[in-house]
């Protein structure tokens, strides 16, 4: 099996009062994007493969938004994507509300122009690499990557990427 998952879990006994869910990459948003950037034919191409979605619920505790980045071999894409997830997020959380956003951004802090903003919106600092939790309006601990030891299963390492996790206090 191959494929691509966005999931939000919440702890036992939390309940979701309200979700939502962004398309990432629709059609109107490459086309804007594309002009604006001047993608080639076949990055456009590449963008237009894969849908792309930011989830988002909210809790009485917090509002959790998680999205998964296109890989469209452009930074910039995937940074413009960010944005729009980061906005769609900011929009459905209610004022006040802790705000956790998350995810494989697939853009790195050197090439992203949106993660420089969302210090800017309160966010905490990103760590290095594309897979991100980043937190405003809680004080946390430093996100950090879970060690391969902790995503073996029955001797296979599960998911290329390590998950990370971050502590809201």
């Amino acid at each position: 099996l191959v494929g691509q998952a966005n999931a939000i879990l919440l702890r036992q006994g939390l309940r979701a009062v309200a979700t939502d869910t962004l398309v990432l990459n629709p059609p109107s948003f490459r086309r804007r994007v594309s002009r604006e950037l001047g993608l080639p034919p076949n990055t456009r191409r590449r963008w237009a493969k894969e849908r792309r979605v930011c989830h988002a619920v909210r809790t009485p505790e917090l509002t959790v938004a998680n999205l998964h980045g296109s890989a469209a071999h452009d930074w910039r894409v995937a940074d413009a994507e960010l944005l729009r997830a980061a906005t769609f997020a900011d929009a459905f959380a209610e004022p006040g509300d802790v705000l956790a956003l998350a995810g494989d951004f697939n853009v790195i802090r050197e090439h992203s122009a949106t993660l420089p903003k969302l210090a800017e919106w309160g966010f905490t600092k990103p760590i290095s690499w594309i897979d991100q939790a980043l937190v405003r309006g809680a004080s946390s601990a430093p996100a950090h990557r879970w060690p391969d030891e902790r995503r073996v299963l029955d001797g296979k390492l599960l998911s290329d990427h390590a998950p990370v996790e971050v502590t809201i206090g």
